[in-house]
């Protein structure tokens, strides 16, 4: 068996932040900042993983492995069955057998969450596409993966791992934007950690004691995503329109202040969005606020010097940034590795 590389992008909320938990329309995109995962055969009898971002290295004997974990395991159905979690018991015995401890997971959940290690864009690699039908079973395996870490997904993170593109999501179901332009983006990220459970819980708070005032909120803000459908869809068919440029950035700096006054925001953010905002450009928060990332959107006629000069101030502010884009491709095999420039280097260190 050859070695094998895939990698699968990130995703980034462009529209619908915490107003989606109240049953309102939401707008999901890939990032082509991504994650690649090698996969190279041995015959030393031994399984290794290494994840550097977070200093794992852990490595399993396959005779121990069929031992003390699969002779403990009854698997149900069989290959073609639909994907389904570990149940408790399951859960237990692998935690045991893996040794690497919840506090790493969730460390590496967190980091995986941002850019860390991921290489910008795919260009023109090699690439082997798959079936909707094997698309539609990845994505129900990253299902999965998401219930172990996080309990009860919405699957908006695996579908657009698994999928690519962008979606508009509401009331748990996914619909792929068919029209969804390649837009720039400067992702920013505050370095602010923050529990998304506590912030949905403080929105939450903010509603029961003022609904009449949080519901119209909460109205703008799917007005928001709606409208901003219709704008990626006048610019995919209108690629350059300045107008819908313009469009797009007033629904930024709407919807940046409509989270704002939802409880939200940190001085981080502030401080990201006026800095951007002096170079002309139009910055929103980007998940669940109170710190995290911000995306900023870049015109195709915004220059190179300027995002560097950008970036520059960012990062003195202390703070990572990465130009990228959003809407590109989801999970792909690389089926060229070796020559494929797209792949960062680290992975074959």
């Amino acid at each position: 068996m050859e070695e094998i590389v895939v990698s699968a992008p990130g995703k980034v909320i462009l529209h619908g932040e915490h107003s989606v938990v109240y049953g309102k329309v939401a707008v999901a995109s890939s990032l082509n900042l991504r994650c690649y995962l090698r996969l190279v055969p041995n015959d030393d009898g031994l399984i290794s993983l290494d994840l550097p971002n977070v200093d794992v290295h852990q490595q399993w004997s396959v005779d121990r492995l069929r031992t003390e974990l699969m002779s403990k395991i009854h698997i149900q159905g069989d290959s073609s069955s639909e994907p389904v979690p570990p149940c408790d018991e399951v859960m237990k015995v692998l935690k045991q057998f893996a040794d690497i401890g919840t506090t790493v997971l969730l460390q590496s959940a967190g980091k995986i969450s941002t850019p860390m290690s991921s290489a910008q864009g795919c260009g023109d690699v090699e690439t082997v596409g798959w079936s909707d039908t094997e698309r539609a079973l990845i994505n129900q395996w990253a299902f999965v993966g998401e219930k172990i870490i996080h309990g009860q997904p919405s699957g908006i993170d695996n579908s657009i791992s698994a999928l690519g593109g962008a979606i508009r999501f509401q009331k748990k179901q996914i619909t792929p934007v068919e029209k969804m332009p390649s837009l720039r983006v400067l992702l920013t990220n505050t370095k602010v950690p923050r529990s998304t459970k506590t912030l949905v819980a403080s929105v939450g708070d903010r509603y029961k004691k003022y609904t009449a005032v949080m519901s119209p909120v909460l109205d703008a803000m799917e007005g928001v995503a709606e409208k901003c459908l219709q704008v990626y869809a006048d610019l995919q068919s209108n690629t350059g329109s300045s107008d819908a440029y313009t469009q797009l950035e007033e629904l930024i700096d709407i919807n940046q202040s409509l989270l704002g006054a939802i409880g939200v925001g940190h001085a981080t953010l502030d401080k990201i969005v006026l800095t951007t905002a002096r170079y002309g450009l139009h910055t929103k928060l980007t998940g669940a606020g109170g710190g995290g990332c911000t995306y900023t959107l870049l015109r195709p006629d915004v220059k190179a010097d300027t995002v560097n000069k950008v970036c520059q101030e960012l990062r003195q502010a202390g703070f990572d940034c990465w130009e990228t884009s959003i809407g590109g491709p989801g999970v792909l095999f690389h089926s060229n590795p070796s020559s494929d420039s797209s792949i960062p280097c680290q992975l074959f260190a």
